[in-house]
């Protein structure tokens, strides 16, 4: 099973994928498919070491790299052989290829990457600065116009800024220009839609929240359906399967 953190990442590029791909006029069909992708592009780290899972490179071996560079092929596999999700996992196979052909596992470039393999990882990576806050220092300094700012006390208005010069600056190099483009004018013009939630431990839950995703235990069961009006009832509930099932992603509601 996907940490939380990783789980929680899968599910914003997911849904933010889907979003991108709407913008560019795919059939409903193609954006269903690139948001499961979205989803489980991850999923070929299953097992992975901490300081992989926190993109900790200057610390990595020739083989911690050669190991994270198998993951999307990896995921592929790991989805192959379910029904109808074969060509989702071409998408995972080719979520880091790079536009300009200098990515992996196959060194794909251009058009030749499947379209939604370039609206993951357009996604991926604006996720992975503003959720994850994994940014370099030199896109850091200019998205905070020079101001100091470290690691620990990084605002989120900060990493947005910081993920749309990293996509601005990278477009034509590792992302589809266009793909850019039409992200970056979709931020710009309406936001994104888990901009507009919150994600939550189950302590910080409060009645009246509204749940802008169902909640599902560690194993994988049912408890809440999405658009739930949470009430002190339901909280105490959801406290006392958590005991003895316990609910390990962090839960998303509508912000107020």
């Amino acid at each position: 099973m996907l940490t939380p953190v990783l789980a929680g990442h899968g599910r914003r590029v997911g849904a933010v994928s889907r979003e991108i791909a709407q913008e560019l006029g795919l059939p409903e069909k193609e954006a269903n498919e690139i948001e499961i992708a979205g989803l489980l592009h991850d999923i070929g780290k299953l097992g992975f070491p901490e300081k992989l899972l926190a993109y900790r490179q200057k610390t990595w071996t020739d083989q911690d790299k050669a190991r994270f560079q198998k993951h999307p092929e990896q995921g592929e596999a790991a989805v192959q052989f379910i029904d109808k999700l074969d060509h989702v996992g071409m998408l995972i196979r080719h979520h880091h290829e790079q536009y300009d052909g200098h990515g992996y596992p196959d060194s794909l470039a251009d058009e030749q990457i499947p379209m939604g393999s370039r609206i993951i990882a357009a996604a991926d990576a604006y996720d992975r600065i503003v959720k994850l806050k994994v940014v370099d220092d030199d896109t850091l300094k200019k998205a905070s116009e020079g101001n100091p700012v470290t690691h620990k006390n990084l605002s989120e208005e900060v990493l947005q800024k910081a993920a749309m010069l990293h996509l601005r600056d990278q477009a034509f190099v590792l992302y589809d220009p266009d793909v850019v483009k039409k992200f970056l004018d979709m931020l710009k013009t309406e936001g994104i839609r888990y901009g507009r939630e919150k994600e939550l431990s189950l302590e910080q839950l409060e009645s009246g929240m509204v749940l802008s995703e169902s909640i599902h235990t560690s194993s994988g069961r049912f408890l809440l359906s999405k658009n739930t009006t949470l009430t002190n009832d339901f909280i105490a509930k959801l406290k006392s399967i958590h005991f003895i099932e316990p609910i390990t992603e962090l839960i998303r509601v509508e912000r107020t």
